[in-house]
């Protein structure tokens, strides 16, 4: 997974699915299927839609301050660098995300049966860095995702220099939680999240 060359071209594998997933393409013809997103842009007279993209990261990347990230049921795995720290996932500017949608963006499943793993949105960092990452920012509204697998160890944070934000850091400006579950991140300071200031 994650290992196929990163100048490749293609976009779908054989089965239709979009690559890149996850963090790079994988090799071979078969990319595995993740979480996908779409950006939802505010106009009139009706939204803009764009995506879908089968990595979170590519629609935050080409999204604008304000707009609205849906992303569907299924699980986002590994991380990338960003500054010089790791992380499945980060967000440099004011954004809504929202997780639990279906497939084809036609249905939003309820909190209630996000219970079965099947209608989850999960962002995993298997051990190799934080899972979320929020920086630059004012104002970021989250709902309806899972972050596991962080591991903040090594990239400080915290006052004096501990690790700090497994699951989430971000150091200052506004971040809603709604419906956002955190298990099994580690730091020193704040295993499922921590908020450096402000």
């Amino acid at each position: 997974l994650d290992l196929g060359d990163p100048a490749m071209t293609l976009d779908h594998d054989f089965e239709g699915d979009l690559r890149p997933g996850d963090q790079n393409f994988d090799i071979g013809a078969d990319e595995r299927r993740g979480c996908w997103a779409r950006i939802v842009r505010d106009a009139e007279p009706e939204p803009e839609l764009f995506g879908p993209y089968a990595n979170p990261q590519l629609a935050v990347y080409d999204s604008q301050p304000g707009d609205l990230i849906e992303i569907t049921v299924g699980e986002c795995i590994g991380v990338h660098d960003y500054e010089g720290l790791k992380q499945t996932l980060h967000i440099t500017h004011n954004l809504s995300l929202m997780g639990g949608f279906s497939r084809d963006f036609e249905r939003r499943y309820a909190y209630e049966e996000g219970i079965d793993p099947e209608f989850k949105t999960l962002f995993n960092a298997r051990g190799g860095g934080r899972t979320w990452l929020i920086t630059n920012t004012t104002a970021v509204t989250v709902e309806r995702v899972s972050l596991l697998g962080g591991n903040a160890g090594a990239m400080g944070g915290a006052l004096g220099g501990g690790d700090a934000g497994g699951g989430l850091y971000f150091p200052g400006g506004k971040v809603r939680l709604e419906g956002v579950d955190f298990y099994t991140n580690t730091a020193t300071y704040g295993g499922g999240l921590y908020k450096h200031a402000g």
